[in-house]
């Protein structure tokens, strides 16, 4: 006659393979309670976000993914299964880009071959999800990934240059020269002129623009800005520039080209207008 006792603290103690019972633990010792999994003998055990610097790539690491499971003899078989890919960047292993239903291995973490690549757009928050099978009623799990934003520098979209009749004045349009920025509204950023015209003027509202002065771009888009050509026989001009955000940081020099077409004025006694070069004696 047997022991019913000791038969059920025997079969509940075989069940739970627990060391309390005399027996090692089928996990490494990792484990720190999700059980959602257990059933299947795998245990995801570190999940922490990553963070990565906007426009940036970052390896994930045992430190922030890491699983165990009795059903596999190595890291290399132990497969997480992708369900959704991350929207504003890639996971990387190696070089290689995954997408739905592909897979890492917990190999490629420990050996550093899990990588994200954030694309540089201004989403602060990103993450992939997974899976230790496929298959309906699989437990899912998110990797959660924290972006860290940093301020990204104007950039000039728009830089056509004019052309404009001599002696004439011609308003710069916005689809002459316009400048974008990420992180601030586009009519907010100051342009400043770091050289001014040598055959005409640069004109703000009509007021003649000189070295480092600055306007608001939404100048340009409310038809603000002009210029006007002076001289009477220069084909060329321009001015020099730069576009600032509100922290500070600029776009880099850029050259306004202006071209100046018309016939050239030769002076005898007066103006005489019209004869495109022809010699006076």
């Amino acid at each position: 006659m047997y022991n019913k006792s000791l038969f059920l603290g025997v079969g509940l103690c075989l069940l739970l393979a627990t060391s309390a019972c005399g027996r090692s633990t089928t996990f490494s010792g990792r484990y720190t309670g999700d059980t959602s999994n257990l059933i299947e003998g795998t245990s995801l055990v570190v999940n922490r976000p990553l963070t990565v610097v906007e426009g940036s790539s970052q390896v994930i690491g045992r430190a922030e993914l890491l699983a165990d499971s009795r059903l596999v003899q190595s890291a290399e078989e132990l497969r997480y299964i992708l369900s959704a890919i991350p929207q504003s960047g890639h996971l990387l292993v190696g070089s290689s880009a995954l997408t739905v239903n592909g897979a890492f291995t917990q190999a490629d973490i420990d050996n550093q071959r899990l990588v994200y690549q954030h694309s540089g757009s201004e989403q602060l928050s990103d993450g992939f999800e997974f899976a230790f099978r496929t298959g309906e009623g699989a437990p899912q799990y998110r990797f959660s990934i924290i972006i860290s934003a940093v301020n990204d520098l104007p950039q000039v979209t728009s830089n056509s240059g004019l052309t404009v009749a001599r002696h004439q004045r011609q308003t710069i349009t916005s689809a002459l020269l316009w400048a974008e920025d990420a992180d601030h509204p586009d009519g907010d950023l100051i342009v400043r002129i770091t050289d001014i015209p040598r055959a005409g003027e640069l004109l703000l509202d009509g007021e003649v623009l000189a070295a480092n002065d600055t306007f608001a771009q939404h100048s340009i888009s409310d038809g603000q800005i002009a210029y006007q050509a002076i001289s009477g026989d220069a084909a060329s001009d321009g001015f020099d520039f730069i576009v600032e955000d509100s922290a500070g940081d600029d776009s880099g020099k850029h050259n306004f080209a202006i071209a100046i077409t018309g016939p050239v004025a030769y002076t005898l006694g007066g103006t005489v207008e019209g004869l495109n070069g022809a010699n006076l004696v």
